[in-house]
C-alpha cells in the first residue's frame, strides 16, 4: 500500500531536505534513510524517480561532505553515535542502489532522455558497486 508519508515530487522533496538538521549529521542521515527507504517502498511508478534520486543523492554528498570536514569525527560525535551514523550512511548507499535499480528497471515504462539514463545506469553501478 501506498504510505501517505511518502514524498513523491521533487519541489517538496526539496522543501523537506531544506529543513534537515545538517547540523545533526545523525539525524539528518536517519531522517534521510527513512524518506528515501520510504519512496523505494512505493508502489506505483514515478516517472519523477530520476529527478527525485537525484535530490537525494545531492543531499548524501553533502551529508558525505560535512563528515569529511570534521564535523563527524569520533571526538565530535562520540564512538557509540559514529558507529550508528557509519551504519545509516551504509544503509543509506544500499537505497540508493536499491532505488537506481528500480529507475533501470522503469526505464523500460517511463520514457526517458538518453542523458537521464545513462545517468542513472551510471549512479546505479557505483552504488551496487559500492553496496
Amino acid at each position: 500500500m501506498e504510505n501517505p508519508n511518502t514524498i513523491t515530487s521533487p519541489d517538496e522533496l526539496r522543501e523537506w531536505m531544506d529543513e534537515l538538521p545538517i547540523a545533526n549529521p545523525l539525524l539528518t542521515a536517519e531522517n534521510l534513510l527513512l524518506s528515501l527507504q520510504l519512496l523505494n517502498r512505493h508502489p506505483g511508478a514515478l516517472s519523477e524517480l530520476p529527478e527525485l534520486l537525484s535530490l537525494y543523492l545531492h543531499m548524501f554528498g553533502d551529508l558525505l561532505d560535512l563528515l569529511r570536514s570534521g564535523t563527524g569525527k569520533p571526538s565530535a560525535v562520540g564512538r557509540r553515535a559514529r558507529a550508528d551514523l557509519d551504519e545509516t550512511v551504509q544503509q543509506i548507499n544500499k537505497e540508493l542502489a536499491f532505488g537506481y535499480k528500480r529507475a533501470i528497471l522503469a526505464r523500460q515504462a517511463i520514457p526517458m532522455p538518453r542523458e537521464v539514463a545513462a545517468e542513472i545506469l551510471t549512479n546505479g553501478l557505483n552504488f551496487l558497486a559500492n553496496e
